[in-house]
């Protein structure tokens, strides 16, 4: 049950306020865990292409889906959805055999729909700080995308052997060719992200069951790769209409000809997409 339906915690007994207080711990260390696992994947996979930018947004894209899949099916909530389905079709042949009913059905489905309107109204939040959190973990790739320009913003090595020495002695028996570093570079808007997962995981673990608490991460860390598609398609727009530009300002529309000479035809000058000056010439007619 979640803390914010049930008592105040201060009515509760010591045992449970115990209880409660390492339950706490658990789903925060959870839930900073997960956001700490999304960073090492940026810090693994991102050199700042693309290529890198999409693989990481993918594999946060994977999670959510399997998550939000598993958290559907648990809490029984796709079975209500089976069963609005069935009731939607019965409601159709209903209203096909009397008429007025389908204004009753209707009026129903307008409440219902304002219903669902004001909990996805509910999320909006919960993206919003999932769009910021992408600008604060892809910091130097947002700017790159922005300027054309690799620019390294400031930011402190820190080290990491503890973690990391364990997990390569375990890697070399596995003969797996992986060695992860002693010391990563964070910049300051990564040190925010890291901030902010630590402030969300807090709250979410105070308010929320564990598996409540990760659907609501799931739902902040969907807007990471909806980011990234967004970004994509608009470098692919801008590239699109750079070209059109390009095409319609160098390169001739259509080529006229000032006049024909044995067989021959004049070309008259003009410029290539590259810059190149090209002068007027003859040229011969296709045969």
């Amino acid at each position: 049950m979640n803390i914010e339906n049930a008592i105040a915690l201060s009515d509760c007994s010591f045992g449970f306020k115990v209880r409660y207080f390492i339950g706490f711990l658990i789903k925060t260390s959870v839930l900073f865990s997960i956001s700490m696992f999304i960073f090492l994947l940026k810090k693994l996979f991102s050199d700042g292409s693309v290529s890198g930018i999409i693989i990481v947004g993918t594999i946060v894209l994977i999670w959510c889906i399997v998550y939000t899949g598993f958290y559907i099916i648990t809490e029984g909530i796709l079975a209500q959805v089976i069963a609005g389905f069935i009731v939607s079709i019965i409601g159709s042949i209903l209203t096909f055999i009397f008429p007025p009913l389908g204004i009753v059905i209707a009026i129903i489905g307008f409440f219902m729909i304002i219903k669902q309107i004001m909990d996805i109204v509910k999320l909006i939040p919960l993206l919003i700080l999932g769009f910021f959190l992408f600008l604060m973990i892809f910091d130097s790739e947002v700017i790159h995308f922005i300027f054309n320009e690799i620019i390294i913003l400031p930011g402190k090595y820190i080290d990491i052997s503890i973690m990391t020495n364990t997990i390569n002695s375990l890697l070399i028996e596995k003969e797996i060719n992986l060695h992860l570093p002693n010391k990563i570079f964070i910049s300051y808007p990564n040190i925010v992200y890291m901030f902010l997962s630590l402030i969300i995981a807090l709250n979410l673990g105070f308010k929320y069951r564990l598996k409540d608490a990760i659907f609501r991460q799931c739902v902040i860390f969907m807007a990471i790769p909806i980011a990234i598609i967004i970004c994509l398609l608009i470098a692919l727009i801008v590239e699109s209409v750079a070209n059109s530009l390009s095409n319609s300002l160098f390169q001739p529309s259509n080529i006229q000809a000032s006049s024909m000479h044995e067989g021959k035809i004049w070309i008259n000058s003009y410029t290539r997409g590259d810059g190149t000056f090209v002068s007027g010439h003859w040229r011969g007619l296709p045969k």
